[in-house]
């Protein structure tokens, strides 16, 4: 399958999927009719099912891996070793280590971008900025081992379930 089997419109959408633009974006950038925002995202739906488009993708996508060097295994090791850099600063820079958390839940795959987290707020959620990063690591370490419910102490003794 080459990109000469694809319409226009075909790989204006494979090119914007990957330049970076989410489904239902590509749609739109690749000129098809989308009068709302749902029928762009079934429209880049179907596209995405067709096989043409998505082994186009892929192989766009392993040749570019493969041009810049990159791996999953090296952005996990480098995330990993940033986030350790971050905490042993001697103002440790929680930010970017919790970004590297953030990163590292993503490429592992243990962060679901459509997944929501149901908060019933009981007043310990003004707690969350005292959780140190030990316990979100734990807490990463338990959702890698597939632990379904989670819970927080707070600083008074309250119990908020993530």
């Amino acid at each position: 399958m080459t990109v000469e089997d694809l319409t226009a419109k075909q790989t204006a959408f494979v090119d914007a999927i990957i330049s970076g633009a989410n489904g239902a974006a590509a749609y739109v950038t690749a000129g098809y009719n989308a009068p709302n925002i749902n029928t762009a995202t079934a429209g880049a739906s179907r596209l995405l099912a067709n096989v043409k488009i998505s082994t186009a993708i892929a192989r766009l996508k392993a040749g570019t891996a493969q041009r810049v060097d990159v791996s999953q295994d090296k952005l996990v090791a480098e995330y990993w070793d940033t986030y350790h850099a971050a905490r042993q600063l001697d103002t440790p820079n929680l930010t970017a280590a919790r970004q590297c958390l953030d990163s590292l839940a993503r490429i592992t795959g243990l962060f679901d971008a459509h997944s929501t987290v149901d908060v019933q707020h009981s007043g310990a959620i003004e707690h969350l900025s005292a959780v140190s990063l030990d316990t979100l690591q734990e807490l990463l370490s338990a959702i890698d081992q597939q632990t379904t419910t989670l819970a927080i102490e707070a600083p008074d003794s309250e119990i908020l379930d993530a």
